[in-house]
């Protein structure tokens, strides 16, 4: 009878506890602000920036074996991880808006379509993975830090692939003019 009692307590607990942590993330997701494109240029000038400040670091760490170095690359990769997060679900938020849309499908609207669908198929995995690399930043050293920091930053250089193709094929000749933009 006593463990079935600590039992129900124990459960009823946890249950309290769940309810109060999606309460919590749900009014954090409530007084988020939304992001806007302004938004997700600086995420990209920043991961840009952080990715050259990322290979100096981990040969400081790697060479020197300086614990201020190792703070230093847990700080870069928590940043170009958090900035890569938003930026990619960003991406797959619009991209799906399209693939999930009614398209009249004509051959055009069918190669969108399928873009958009690589698009999200890229993107979705990469959250994860990011999230995943977030998670686990407190508990790892700097150099594995680094690494999956790095990994992810593959993945999302590959969702940029997808990104440019599904463009291109939304709006015909968008590479010529990204092109021309660089």
């Amino acid at each position: 009878m006593l463990e079935l009692t600590v039992g129900i307590i124990s459960d009823f607990a946890l249950a309290i506890c769940t309810l109060f942590v999606m309460l919590a993330a749900v009014a954090a997701w409530w007084r988020q602000k939304p992001y806007t494109r302004k938004d997700f240029s600086e995420a990209m000038e920043r991961i840009c920036e952080g990715a050259s400040k990322l290979c100096s670091l981990q040969d400081e760490v790697l060479f020197c074996r300086s614990a201020v170095a190792g703070a230093a690359l847990k700080a870069e990769c928590y940043s170009i991880l958090k900035d890569m997060l938003q930026n990619t679900c960003f991406i797959v938020e619009r991209a799906d808006a399209c693939f999930s849309s009614d398209l009249s499908r004509n051959a055009n609207d069918a190669e969108i379509h399928r873009r958009a669908n690589v698009v999200v198929r890229r993107g979705l995995p990469l959250i994860l993975r990011v999230r995943w690399s977030l998670l686990r930043l407190g508990f790892s050293p700097a150099p594995a830090t680094c690494q999956r920091t790095l990994d992810a930053a593959q993945d999302y250089a590959r969702l940029w692939s997808a990104v440019i193709g599904f463009l291109e094929a939304r709006f015909p000749g968008c590479r010529e003019r990204l092109a021309a933009a660089v």
